[in-house]
């Protein structure tokens, strides 16, 4: 369930090399204005003064990396400017969802007549204003309904913002707007009550609005720079196959260093036969997997020169007996090891993972329902060579690195989707919109009009079903007999 910020917030845009838009949250009780790190790195602003900074609450102390950055603001009418110093802090945003109000403000008549942009998406606050910019806090009109629970809009030098929470029910029309004076003192004394901060709210109903995959034309600069980054190439040789590259932030080389003795002593410490048995699994099978890894060419042995240097993994098993690969390695890309991790070094690439829901949807069309896997779809993709010495994992006194992009790399599931359709095999159209608009991650179920047309789609569209030509999915990544694996059923309407 998620955590709403009920405390009041408002869209703004924020100008860089051109307007993005932003939502803000406006807090009297915070001491600094904050903008979120990571955000902050995407839209490639300039911070400066890194700190590890000490903050003391009532119960306990807690230590956070900041950094100072600059950045300009302007009001929803984009006439205003504001230029704002920033504290700039890890994690924030993750903290800080809020309502749509863009949506939500429909579902109440005093505030309906109110005109402002749509919330982008995420919704998460990424700027806190605080009382270092106390003009930007100035309100000068409200709009409520008599209903004490239901949410109120405040005119601010941003625009129109909101607070509380959006309660479902029923509710009067008695719908006003006011500007006296002793009014809004007493609504900001109880606004700011200190009961009120960090309510949790319930989650708003579920509503149909597709989230993948994201439209390249709303790409942000860091979401672009990050893509580009992520370079997914064919090379046609004998068998062909595709490779990738991690996109990585900057300096990330110099950080992802000498961890080897310390994720040796966490996989000592984690593969012992105690351990192992509460999974219900034997040392040999995890030999057997990485022999297997060794055979189909998935990792490699360190050169001796080069033991112990670059950055290694902790790795641990996922067992589902009643699957197609019943032990997978899952490799620990967010173990830290000097206060970083090797997902954090990775840039954030835009989403590209079709809506699940139109994807069920697209499966219930039809009458006849066929459904496919990838198997080990990530392993199936080269990993750059430059890239492999941050990929390095040691067991039974062994060094390896991978040679394939591995399940736990916060880039992964973005690289694989680019990498589904990298090649083109435009005679195989009904493959290709299967591929396109019916798969989520490794996982593909679609419908047709007849056992016939579920047939076709591994065929190119000029040929018969009787044609020995198959569609070579995912061919480009691995051995050329290898592809999906599909079945088709029977699904009636009632």
């Amino acid at each position: 369930m998620k955590k709403f910020v009920s405390i009041m917030t408002t869209v703004a845009f924020i100008k860089i090399e051109k307007l993005t838009k932003i939502i803000c949250v406006l807090d009297t009780a915070s001491a600094t204005t904050t903008i979120d790190k990571d955000f902050a790195e995407a839209m490639n602003i300039p911070l400066e003064d890194h700190k590890t900074k000490e903050f003391i609450y009532m119960d306990r102390k807690a230590e956070m990396k900041t950094a100072k950055c600059n950045i300009e603001l302007l009001s929803q009418d984009k006439k205003t400017s504001f230029k704002l110093e920033c504290t700039a802090i890890e994690g924030f945003s993750k903290n800080c969802c809020v309502w749509p109000w863009s949506t939500f403000k429909n579902n109440h008549e005093h505030l309906k007549e109110i005109n402002i942009p749509t919330y982008p998406e995420p919704l998460f606050g990424r700027i806190l204003i605080g009382v270092d910019n106390p003009d930007m806090l100035v309100i000068t009109e409200y709009k409520r309904s008599k209903d004490r629970d239901r949410p109120m809009a405040a005119m601010t030098p941003l625009g129109w913002a909101f607070l509380r929470p959006d309660p479902p029910g029923d509710y009067s029309n008695n719908i006003y707007s006011f500007q006296d004076s002793k009014i809004l003192a007493d609504m900001i004394a109880r606004q700011f009550e200190i009961e009120n901060i960090g309510a949790k709210e319930p989650c708003q109903p579920y509503k149909m609005k597709m989230v993948g995959p994201k439209d390249p034309n709303i790409w942000t600069p860091g979401e672009r720079l990050a893509d580009a980054l992520m370079e997914v190439k064919l090379f046609k040789k004998t068998h062909p196959y595709l490779e990738a590259k991690i996109p990585w932030k900057k300096g990330h080389s110099s950080k992802l260093r000498n961890n080897s003795r310390a994720i040796s002593t966490r996989q000592a410490r984690t593969h012992t036969v105690e351990a192992l048995n509460k999974k219900g699994i034997l040392m040999d099978e995890i030999n057997t997997t990485i022999e297997k890894y060794l055979e189909k060419d998935y990792i490699e042995i360190v050169n001796q020169q080069e033991v112990n240097q670059g950055w290694y993994l902790p790795f641990f098993e996922v067992v589902n007996r009643h699957k197609s690969t019943p032990i997978r390695l899952v490799f620990d890309a967010k173990a830290k090891f000097k206060d970083t991790s090797l997902n954090q070094q990775i840039m954030d690439t835009p989403n590209r993972l079709n809506d699940i829901t139109v994807v069920l949807t697209r499966m219930r069309r039809h009458k006849f329902i066929f459904a496919g896997d990838i198997s080990e779809m990530f392993l199936q993709i080269k990993l750059n060579e430059s890239d492999r010495e941050f990929h390095r994992f040691t067991h039974n006194g062994c060094h390896y690195q991978f040679k394939r992009i591995l399940f736990g790399n916060k880039a992964s599931p973005n690289i694989s989707q680019k990498a589904t359709l990298c090649s083109s095999y435009e005679e195989f159209t009904e493959a290709i919109t299967t591929l396109t608009k019916s798969c989520y991650m490794d996982d593909c179920i679609d419908s047709r009009n007849t056992e016939k047309g579920v047939k076709n789609v591994s065929h190119p569209t000029t040929n018969t079903i009787n044609s020995e030509t198959t569609f070579p999915h995912f061919r480009t990544m691995t051995r050329p007999k290898q592809r999906i694996k599909a079945s088709y059923g029977r699904w009636s309407r009632k």
